[in-house]
């Protein structure tokens, strides 16, 4: 089974803005965890239409080992903390209404990590690219 990662950390006001911000890893797509039909729920049954959206939504999961260079990356240079949560795939990535979910980067918010100061000094150690919005608890899940 295939695990993914969504991570978080609670902005202070003082280096990010105040409330949660979600981590999302920028990957080329023809860098994939696994074989979309392994980390979509019924991909097969997806409008050709929606399926950019959807491969777009699920490739903003991170794997447990870019996960956990985020952690060392963030947490061995900051006092702030990064949590997370795990999903089992495949993971459903249409609404209740059967309409693809949104990747992050299409929703119109800020790319905090593109500020200057600490987001952009913290993610420049990483091997791969980053972007974080601030989001609502609920829209990190």
């Amino acid at each position: 089974m295939t695990e993914l990662y969504r991570a978080w950390t609670k902005g202070t006001g003082r280096d990010l803005p105040e409330g949660t911000i979600l981590w999302v890893p920028l990957r080329a797509e023809r860098i994939r965890v696994a074989p979309y039909s392994v980390l979509v729920k019924g991909i097969e049954n997806i409008y050709p239409t929606a399926l950019s959206a959807v491969k777009g939504y699920i490739d903003e999961f991170f794997t447990v080992d870019e996960l956990y260079k985020l952690k060392d990356c963030i947490e061995g240079s900051s006092d702030l903390h990064v949590a997370f949560s795990e999903y089992k795939a495949p993971l459903d990535c249409t609404d209740d209404n059967g309409e693809p979910l949104i990747p992050y980067r299409c929703r119109g918010l800020e790319n905090i990590a593109e500020r200057k100061g600490l987001p952009a000094r913290l993610v420049s150690y990483l091997p791969f690219d980053v972007a974080c919005y601030l989001v609502s608890d609920c829209e990190k899940e």
